[in-house]
């Protein structure tokens, strides 16, 4: 029971840490560069803020890695409980991490395209942020797909968890999904689109 206990308190303890840079990255940059309405502004946000929104690119993609761990951590604590279930989560949430780092790749295209690379002297500005916004559109479609992956695996969570996990498993069940995640792809994903 100690051990069921130390891992619980371990699972808890990574999500809380994972669940710091997906803040960070999916609330606090896009909050401080993104304009609704206005691509514009955030084109001119995002080259005048190179550095955060490297910053955020950098903190998603190490929640994402930090994620894994938990995702260890929680087929440890529930494979004694239910070992088919514990393995279907600890896929679901493997295979979401790969599509969220890939999906990364709209965001190094959109700093790309607000910094103005010389290779890119061939568009002007107002198609550059055409394009930027396309890519910061395609991100958010991106957290939609891996988002699919995120709910998904809570599904695959046991349906009868002895009593004795609950105060071990109270955090993540009350969260459902990692912080910053739910949610906060359809805000990103139309950001940009006309009210």
């Amino acid at each position: 029971m100690a051990i069921v206990k130390k891992t619980g308190r371990l699972s808890s303890l990574l999500y809380l840490i994972a669940s710091i840079p997906g803040l960070f990255a999916l609330l606090y940059v896009p909050g401080k560069l993104f304009v609704k309405g206005n691509p514009a502004a955030t084109f001119h946000n995002i080259a005048a803020s190179e550095t955060l929104f490297r910053l955020g690119i950098f903190a998603d993609v190490a929640g994402q890695t930090l994620f894994l761990l938990v995702a260890l951590s929680l087929y440890q604590l529930l494979k004694e409980v239910n070992q088919r279930h514990a393995l279907l989560m600890l896929i679901l949430i493997v295979v979401s991490v790969p599509i969220a780092f890939a999906n990364e790749l709209n965001s190094v295209a959109a700093l790309i395209l607000a910094r103005g690379a010389d290779f890119l002297s061939v568009f002007n500005e107002p198609q550059r942020i055409a394009l930027m916004r396309l890519f910061l559109n395609l991100r958010g479609a991106g957290f939609d797909v891996a988002g699919i992956f995120w709910g998904l695996w809570l599904s695959a969570w046991p349906s009868r968890i002895p009593l004795e996990l609950y105060p071990a498993l109270s955090w993540h069940h009350a969260h459902g999904c990692p912080i910053g995640h739910q949610g906060s792809s359809r805000q990103q994903s139309y950001v940009f689109h006309e009210a």
